[in-house]
């Protein structure tokens, strides 16, 4: 094994590490999300804990259907193409629409959320949900493609988000 090659199984197992690291917090974000849909709101407004959750889950799912779907023109971007992989033939992306939707309302203050009422998330939360539980197996997938073929997260961090990840998954699927 050469230095480069070295160093490129590094930089592979420090990627894993970050993706393991979005997976764990998007899973985590999901478990919560459906725990405090019941809980009550904050008052003088209409949501709480499930809102933040939701976002945070509209947040994520974006950034690892991007890394899924090798998206993006950024030369810096993580993608999975990196590590050899494909997604699965049953994986979908993140329709155009959806994207632009978690664009204006989470990811960035635009001037059409001034100018445009925008959907309510609480009224697609059931969609939401089923759509990043699909990213969660597909990354599942991608993890257990990235270990299979000797990508292991070196970091002790990224081993314990790793355990946390698969003990957090099986309470959500």
């Amino acid at each position: 094994m050469t230095a480069s090659d070295r160093k490129r199984a590094n930089d592979l197992s420090m990627a894993l590490g970050c993706v393991i690291y979005e997976s764990l917090i998007l899973a985590i974000a999901i478990r919560m999300w459906r725990t405090r849909k019941s809980r009550p709101k904050i008052p003088d407004l209409n949501w709480g804990e499930a809102q933040i959750a939701l976002e945070l889950i509209l947040l994520k799912t974006r950034a690892l259907v991007d890394f899924l779907g090798s998206r993006g023109n950024n030369p810096d971007d993580i993608r999975a193409s990196d590590f050899g992989y494909r997604v699965t033939a049953g994986f979908k992306p993140l329709p155009q629409s959806f994207r632009e939707a978690i664009n204006r309302r989470c990811a960035h203050l635009s001037w059409m959320r001034v100018r445009q009422s925008l959907p309510d998330f609480t009224e697609v939360d059931e969609g939401v949900d089923a759509y990043a539980t699909n990213v969660m197996i597909e990354i599942n997938s991608f993890i257990d493609a990235a270990t299979a073929a000797g990508i292991v997260p070196s970091l002790d961090r990224h081993k314990a988000y790793l355990r946390a990840l698969q003990k957090v998954w099986t309470q959500v699927i």
